[in-house]
């Protein structure tokens, strides 16, 4: 997750390890928590595990770079960031650069970025773009932009989903093929998380990739499992994703030792 460093006049990781100015690093700690260096550790050691096995993995860098233009989120900041998302954004993911602990972590590891970091690269991407031609990471609201422009309305005409309007909200609706397990896949009056995971599972599932593991903050399970459960149905394509919470999030501290819930999701 990404925030508005307004001394900078830029955007940075969400992650207290990143951060010297206290004020920030208390930020960091009360909205991402243990989850950002909590995940990247236990990726680590599932890439390991695989390895012995023989098993080819690598991780996935999702970037939400949305939450910082949420009104109720970073106080004072409205004036500076109004009409210029897309710029600051593309002024971060040029930097092409993952965080400073991330890399501390690899290093302590003896792995390299290039054997463990699935990377995002399209050659043919403008210089207008959000990402550049070589990208480390995935946009959350690129995936976003791309589930309303694209996909959704490809999904209401072919009837996958559909749109209930309750008073001035419009709900929307994922229909499952036997229509007993309809669940809504928005908040707020939107699709939010889960439109950008129905558009980021299909496009691993693109590539090809049929056994996802997904780390997800606690606050995000339900439209994240919901949109994983629609991913699945839509793709067409056995393939399997797990996801993972309830060990990091908002307001968890680095040190804290929780368990946490698995939900698998099949499509065979």
């Amino acid at each position: 997750m990404l925030f508005y460093d307004k001394a900078k006049d830029e955007l940075k990781p969400v992650i207290w390890q990143e951060l010297e100015i206290e004020q920030q690093k208390k930020f960091a700690e009360q909205n991402a928590g243990n989850f950002p260096v909590r995940s990247l550790r236990y990726s680590i050691e599932l890439f390991k595990k695989l390895k012995v096995r023989n098993i080819k993995s690598g991780i996935i860098l999702l970037v939400n770079d949305h939450k910082f233009q949420s009104v109720n989120f970073q106080s004072g900041i409205a004036s500076f960031i109004a009409g210029r998302g897309g710029e600051l954004r593309k002024k971060y993911f040029n930097k092409n650069i993952i965080p400073g602990c991330y890399d501390e972590i690899l290093e302590t590891e003896n792995i390299s970025k290039d054997e463990i970091l699935f990377n995002n690269d399209d050659p043919g991407r403008q210089s207008g773009d959000l990402l550049p031609k070589k990208s480390w990471f995935y946009s959350e609201q690129k995936l976003r932009n791309r589930f309303d422009e694209f996909v959704k309305p490809e999904l209401l005409s072919s009837g996958n989903i559909r749109q209930d309007h309750v008073g001035s909200r419009v709900d929307l609706y994922f229909e499952s093929p036997n229509h007993n397990n309809d669940f809504c896949l928005t908040e707020n009056g939107s699709c939010a998380c889960s439109g950008e995971v129905i558009e980021f599972i299909s496009n691993l599932i693109r590539r090809e990739i049929f056994e996802i593991v997904f780390f997800v903050p606690n606050e995000c399970a339900s439209p994240v499992d919901n949109g994983v459960m629609a991913a699945l149905s839509i793709s067409g394509k056995a393939a399997k994703v797990w996801t993972v919470f309830n060990f990091g999030g908002m307001g968890f501290s680095e040190n804290t030792n929780r368990p946490f819930t698995v939900t698998e999701h099949i499509n065979e």
